[in-house]
């Protein structure tokens, strides 16, 4: 009998932390970060992420917002977005993620009312993957890599 209740707590158990990781890695909300008119930019979380509002701060040209980001009160890192304004009125977002914690997880910057948007590429070039004599191929190319090239 006690062996039996033993079983079932840790079933029990088991599956309340499936359902509370289920919860914190794959339900998202979206939380705003700036805006600018009718622009927007929002912070894709997952749900039991919390960010904390900024206090800017500002630094020359740049105009810097730091949000902690928690778990459960917990802190795990920071989310930092720089918005710096260049002499001729043309605005440069940056953002950073640190996660200071053991686990991994992402965020998105998703926009929202951005009219005719350019997005340019500052590495036109790609990187070269060549083959290492000690490790072999790179395993982050593509596997088609090899046939054609």
């Amino acid at each position: 009998m006690l062996i039996r209740k033993i079983i079932l707590s840790i079933a029990v158990f088991f599956f309340m932390a499936l359902i509370l990781f289920t919860g914190m890695m794959f339900l998202k909300n979206e939380t705003e970060v700036y805006s600018l008119g009718e622009m927007k930019l929002m912070v894709e979380k997952p749900t039991f992420f919390t960010l904390a509002d900024a206090k800017p701060i500002q630094e020359d040209e740049d105009l810097i917002s730091e949000h902690e980001i928690t778990l459960l009160g917990l802190p795990i890192g920071t989310y930092t977005l720089v918005e710096r304004t260049l002499e001729n009125g043309v605005k440069i977002i940056f953002e950073e993620i640190d996660n200071t914690s053991w686990m991994p997880y992402a965020l998105s910057l998703n926009t929202d009312g951005l009219k005719e948007a350019k997005v340019k590429s500052w590495n036109d070039e790609p990187v070269p993957r060549d083959e290492d004599p000690v490790y072999g191929n790179d395993p982050t190319q593509p596997f088609w890599h090899n046939l054609f090239f």
